[in-house]
């Protein structure tokens, strides 16, 4: 690929912690999946070294984080996404954004301190609308109430799929 678009920036999504842990896993799973995603996360920044990559980290990473909250594990969660964050961004070349959920979803406050809990400071900011369809105007009133307080995070909408709103 390299070759074949020179000077091109890669945009990359890793869906590394839900997809395998999916659900609302228990303090008990997190802790066994845990030594398995950082390797994940350091083979993914191996193979990125020092090419320039747009990251959009972790589909659904907070947005459908309720549930696991609920189970008492967020903690645990949100170290693994610190760990992923915190390594992405010590690469020389790369944008990094974790995802922030979406408007139909969590409110404002708990999205706020999940993304301050595990250092969007340290990055350019989050992204939103990842797996809904919700309306862009909705998503940036959400966005901009987020940011606010996360000390004026960076934020960008994905409008891949919301063209005819949500269903």
């Amino acid at each position: 690929n390299r070759a074949a678009d020179a000077g091109r920036i890669r945009i990359l999504k890793p869906f590394s912690r839900h997809a395998s842990r999916g659900g609302s896993p228990t303090p008990a799973q997190m802790a066994a999946y845990g030594p398995l995603f950082r390797a994940r996360v350091d083979a993914m920044a191996r193979a990125i070294d020092r090419r320039p990559v747009l990251l959009l980290l972790e589909v659904d990473g907070i947005g459908s984080t309720r549930g696991v909250a609920r189970m008492g594990s967020l903690p645990q969660w949100e170290a693994d996404l610190r760990y992923e964050i915190n390594t992405m961004a010590a690469l020389p070349h790369t944008v990094v954004y974790v995802e922030g959920g979406y408007s139909d979803s969590n409110p404002v406050r708990y999205t706020a301190r999940v993304l301050n809990a595990i250092g969007v400071s340290k990055i350019r900011g989050f992204f939103t609308n990842d797996t809904h369809e919700a309306w862009t105007t909705k998503e940036v009133r959400w966005a901009t109430r987020i940011a606010r307080r996360t000390h004026g995070a960076h934020f960008i909408v994905d409008t891949a799929d919301n063209g005819a709103g949500p269903l």
